[in-house]
């Protein structure tokens, strides 16, 4: 029987993977593979669509690397995977493979021509697939952004190597259009590769603050997705010299508009960089100005929100040097914020600033995250295998190799979860995590919200509750700042017992949290609400508003000149007279609105021109 070309050149695909497989019997994996062979295969593999046989090659080889090396300790049973180039690479082929479904390949490889040999230029080298394996984060469309980056591959032959950080970040960012702000009339958004094009050549030109050809993805994706024009980029290069590392001064050159800030005075027209420096503006409008320069001038950076003392505020985190990032610059420290908040350019999701603080530790930029990354990889391989033994094992290894390594984590503790681990390894496991997160209070904030879903699974209610009355301790006593978390805390203990129908200690845990945390209005606020929500459901108003009335008087009357200061105690007496409105008590209610109305009028009379 006559086979057709493609028949023929698929079976001789299949061929030479089983001669490579066969062709190390009696030899180590090492000799069996290398990298040469690899790409061959990968090649082959590319032009006949045998992806599957390879992604099972290619495991198989990993898997047998690893037996091979069975009698040797834990700690050296793996290196010949992580340290081996073909053997590592082989990893990562199969880390991608499985990210990516076999239509969205099929559909790459017919996209206009560029999808193969991206995809070989891609496979052939570890460097750049960890690099694009490692910056993915949760619901990323992984196809989506292999697509973007090739078509920026194809277009670029001579900069593709050594651009391909700033490739993959604006493919990382522009999976998703990004819209040009603010908006004037018709939604205009920013074209991909002109932003590409823009950094490529300043970075020719010598125009930039940072080498992007160095930086990795994950941070330039705090460059590259500015949400303005090519123009205002050029503009801030131009006009804004300052140093790196004194980057925090551009946010104090925009005048601050106490007429803007008190009356919203409507003072810029086209909301331009320049028009900004020239005319002043409001803390928004300094961390935008600031946070804008900065990335024109390729330093990563972010606006912050968040709400303290005196109410909202705006201020900007940039990355002042090679290995750390300024996230102070314009956060009052009277104002006691709790945490800022920015949205995430890769995931669109909003996310705190000490996310800053993972991109700025030490870990992450050596070579033991790389090989916690390629045991994850590998962990991956035994699980989808239906083996989680050896899966859980090379977890262990991964959070040994690289103490501080999320993602490994987080795959590890799962597992754990999955395999009903005892009570005493489960302990053990969290020490050993806790103590590599010291310094991280949002780790040990999950690691906390770990431990309480594991007793929860085990039904020990009360050790739920012991755990998390342990949890809001260490909280306060460790990060008692981070009133965010503790507030986290709260809501876990107090969902814990409303699913078990216990309203009376509900209250309870209400009324302790105002007593220690109501001096932060923040909380006060956020608490205040759901406690009366609560009662009104239950009937329990008047207990809920003789505590909420108590702590309210506390503290949010306390004397104060500041503008702003009054004007968030006049919003929480507006939230008291709702409360009051609510349980049918008007005459409180008016006298309360007519003390906000006061205190407005003092604010007006109080007006801080320094801020």
């Amino acid at each position: 029987m006559i086979r057709s070309r493609h028949t023929r050149f698929a079976l001789g695909v299949v061929a030479s993977l089983v001669a490579l497989t066969s062709r190390g019997q009696g030899q180590t994996a090492r000799a069996a593979l290398t990298l040469a062979d690899l790409v061959q295969a990968t090649e082959s593999a590319l032009d006949g669509g045998q992806l599957a046989h390879h992604l099972d090659f290619v495991e198989q080889t990993v898997l047998d690397a690893v037996q091979s090396a069975q009698t040797l300790s834990t700690a050296s049973k793996y290196d010949r995977v992580l340290n081996d180039e073909a053997l590592s690479l082989a990893l990562a082929q199969s880390a991608l493979l499985r990210s990516v479904t076999s239509n969205d390949f099929a559909r790459l490889l017919r996209k206009g021509g560029n999808g193969a040999p991206f995809l070989k230029w891609l496979l052939a080298r570890r460097d750049q697939l960890e690099s694009f394996l490692t910056a993915l984060q949760p619901g990323d469309k992984p196809a989506r952004i292999l697509e973007l980056w090739a078509a920026l591959w194809a277009g670029d032959a001579a900069g593709r190597e050594e651009y391909a950080s700033l490739a993959l970040a604006c493919a990382l960012v522009f999976d998703e259009p990004v819209t040009v702000m603010p908006a004037r009339g018709a939604p205009a958004t920013v074209d991909m590769r002109e932003r590409y094009d823009f950094f490529r050549g300043a970075a020719e030109k010598h125009r930039l603050k940072t080498d992007v050809s160095k930086l990795p993805p994950w941070e330039l994706v705090w460059v590259v997705d500015a949400p303005v024009p090519d123009s205002e980029l050029q503009w801030a290069q131009e006009h804004v010299g300052l140093d790196r590392v004194g980057w925090s001064k551009a946010y104090a050159m925009v005048r601050y508009r106490m007429d803007k800030a008190t009356q919203g005075e409507t003072i810029h027209q086209k909301y331009t960089l320049e028009e900004i420096l020239r005319k002043g503006g409001i803390c928004l409008d300094q961390a935008y100005f600031a946070t804008m320069t900065a990335k024109a001038n390729g330093i990563p950076a972010m606006i912050l929100y968040g709400e303290g003392q005196s109410g909202a505020h705006a201020w900007f985190a940039y990355k002042a040097s090679a290995k750390t990032w300024n996230s102070s610059t314009g956060k009052y420290q009277s104002d006691r914020f709790a945490t800022g908040y920015a949205s995430d350019p890769q995931t669109r999701q909003t996310i705190k600033e000490q996310t800053i603080y993972f991109l700025s530790d030490p870990q992450r930029r050596a070579s033991e995250y790389d090989q916690a990354s390629r045991l994850t990889w590998l962990a991956g391989i035994y699980l989808a295998r239906g083996q989680p033994q050896p899966a859980g094992a090379a977890l262990e290894a991964a959070v040994a190799k690289c103490s501080r390594h999320v993602p490994a984590w987080e795959a590890y503790l799962g597992g754990l979860k999955q395999a009903n681990t005892p009570p005493a390894k489960w302990k053990a496991v969290l020490q050993t995590a806790r103590r590599e997160f010291r310094d991280y209070p949002d780790m040990l904030a999950r690691l906390g919200a770990v431990e309480t879903d594991a007793l929860v699974d085990a039904g020990d209610v009360d050790q739920v509750l012991k755990s998390l009355k342990s949890q809001a301790r260490k909280l306060k006593a460790d990060s008692g700042e981070r009133t965010d978390l503790i507030l986290e805390n709260v809501r876990r203990h107090i969902k814990l017992l409303q699913d078990g129908g216990n309203t009376n200690a509900v209250a309870k845990v209400y009324e302790k949290s105002l007593d220690e945390f109501g001096d932060e209005l923040v909380v006060f606020k956020s608490l205040a609400g759901e406690y009366f929500d609560l009662a009104r459901q239950t009937g329990a108003t008047k207990r809920a508003l003789d505590k909420i009335d108590a702590v309210y008087r506390r503290s949010a009357n306390r004397p104060t000149g500041d503008f702003f200061a009054i004007e968030m105690q006049a919003r929480l007496t507006d939230m008291m007279a709702g409360f009051y409105d609510a349980d049918g008590q008007r005459n409180k209610a008016d006298k309360l609105r007519d003390k906000a109305a006061d205190m407005r009028k003092r604010a007006a009379a109080a007006h801080r021109w320094d801020r």
